[in-house]
């Protein structure tokens, strides 16, 4: 979808975070089970709507930053209500994981003491018997991707910069007054590019940060050169990996020619080759052209 947007112009602004706390977004949706979670309807894996992550963007703008609908630049990310409707500028995409080797889902716990009073059929007393409710959370360090886009790269920018303050400051989804639903930034990763601290899933394979290739400052110029990549996704072909250049550090791309995947564990140093471009010029694919070692 953002390969798409950027081919029609869009400025798409990618980041990740990771959960600082549990978060638990769709608590009170309709499941089979006495509580939710929001999950994926194909895939299964947890999300967080970008209905929700607006909404929460929207709430810090306002009760942070003070702004509102006469504000203009609120008006043009976030649009107006009627009767003077206007559609906002901005689209805010759904949060999905980002990094499959540090995502959990943890079970959690409500313990209300006191049923039949919430039921109001009697005072609250100590001999009401409490009942266990138990719930899924995504668990601490789950790392999730998060994208906004629109055509100017100012609203886009602004958009991302609330809705990074809203995450780590306000938190989102149920129990944010209990610490749920905060986020960080991943220490795995710089504003610049790759941060140089391995995480714990390449420590194994990377080693030191002597072991680990240098970040590019662009993609090579020629299409057959060589790109330092690294894995982290290797549970189907193509694995998914992240290129070690300046711009790339939030996107998660195929790459072709694997063909063993127990030999590229998340964490892995690999040299690619360009396979396909986007319109833009951005990568879209690659293919292996070998491993990397140290010198």
């Amino acid at each position: 979808m953002t390969d798409a947007l950027r081919a029609q112009n869009y400025i798409v602004q990618m980041f990740t975070l990771c959960a600082a706390s549990r978060v638990i977004v769709g608590l009170g949706a309709e499941s089979v089970l006495e509580t939710s979670i929001r999950l994926h309807r194909i895939y299964g894996f947890p999300i967080i709507p970008g209905s929700a992550l607006k909404g929460v963007t929207r709430a810090y703008a306002r009760l942070v930053e003070g702004k509102d609908e006469d504000d203009p630049i609120f008006a043009e990310v976030f649009g107006k209500s009627p009767p003077k409707a206007q559609a906002g500028k901005v689209i805010f995409f759904d949060a999905i994981p980002a990094n499959p080797s540090n995502l959990t889902l943890e079970l959690d716990v409500m313990n209300p003491h006191y049923g039949p009073y919430y039921q109001g059929v009697a005072p609250p007393a100590d001999y009401h018997n409490p009942v266990p409710v138990f719930f899924l959370t995504i668990g601490p360090g789950s790392e999730f991707l998060f994208a906004v886009a629109s055509r100017e790269r100012g609203l886009a920018e602004r958009a991302q910069g609330w809705l990074t303050k809203a995450l780590t400051e306000m938190g989102i989804g149920a129990k944010t007054v209990a610490g749920y639903g905060l986020w960080r930034e991943c220490r795995r990763e710089a504003r610049s590019g790759l941060d140089k601290e391995a995480t714990e899933s390449a420590s194994s394979n990377a080693g030191s940060e002597s072991d680990r290739p240098e970040v590019l400052k662009e993609l090579p110029r020629k299409q057959e050169e060589r790109i330092p990549a690294e894995v982290v996704d290797n549970r189907q072909r193509p694995v998914k990996v992240r290129l070690l250049v300046e711009g790339y550090a939030d996107r998660i791309i195929p790459c072709t020619g694997a063909r063993n995947l127990e030999s590229f564990q998340p964490g892995t140093f690999i040299w690619v080759t360009v396979s396909q471009r986007a319109k833009d010029g951005t990568v879209r694919q690659v293919s292996l052209s070998g491993l990397w070692k140290s010198r």
